[in-house]
């Protein structure tokens, strides 16, 4: 154990992690529809980025439990996405999420971070770039499903090791109203 955890107490605290940071997830993902219902003449000039912000802070909130961070014997150091098993259109989903996460989030891949220089520059400081557009195919509604379906599972998990989950009230909620709580239960927060 190297001074950590017993492996157990390491995935329930992982899994409480990952619930924690898709709650965060599921709550920005309300603020985004609460700014793109805005009406037109509410909106102010910087209320693309705003939306642009809220977005990109939601898929790295969600992203978090799902890559690995340091964790110092104390929880694993991620999830995988076998919690999709079963679900090939959402482990789709989340390969997109995550995709768009490491390479034009996280990172600045090519594909989504360019630049060129237009044919009719007058010098090398004229370069131009392209921005992602980092909501492509990452419709807020499939991200709903996508999150609240995760979640699902990771509660589930934490409820099945018979996790202590007095001083962790979503969990203790969950339970009560559900009592073990199947894998493809969507338990919508």
């Amino acid at each position: 154990m190297n001074g950590g955890l017993a492996h157990k107490e390491q995935k329930a605290n992982r899994l409480y992690l990952a619930h924690l940071d898709i709650e965060e997830a599921l709550n920005y993902l309300r603020a985004l529809s609460e700014l793109d219902d805005l009406p037109a003449e509410k909106r102010s000039a910087s209320h693309p980025f705003a939306t642009e912000a809220v977005f990109v802070a939601t898929i790295i909130i969600y992203a978090r439990s799902f890559v690995d961070s340091e964790a110092r014997g104390m929880a694993l150091p991620k999830i995988g996405p076998s919690i999709f098993k079963g679900e090939p259109d959402l482990k789709t989903l989340h390969k997109q999420v995550m995709d768009m996460r490491q390479q034009a989030i996280a990172h600045t891949d090519w594909r989504y971070h360019g630049v060129h220089l237009p044919e009719f520059a007058a010098g090398p400081v004229e370069r131009q770039a392209w921005r992602p557009d980092y909501r492509d195919g990452l419709e807020p509604w499939k991200l709903f499903q996508l999150f609240t379906f995760a979640n699902n599972v990771v509660v589930s998990q934490l409820i099945a090791m018979n996790v202590d989950v007095k001083a962790k009230p979503a969990l203790r909620r969950a339970q009560h109203h559900h009592g073990p709580l199947p894998e493809t239960l969507l338990f919508l927060a």
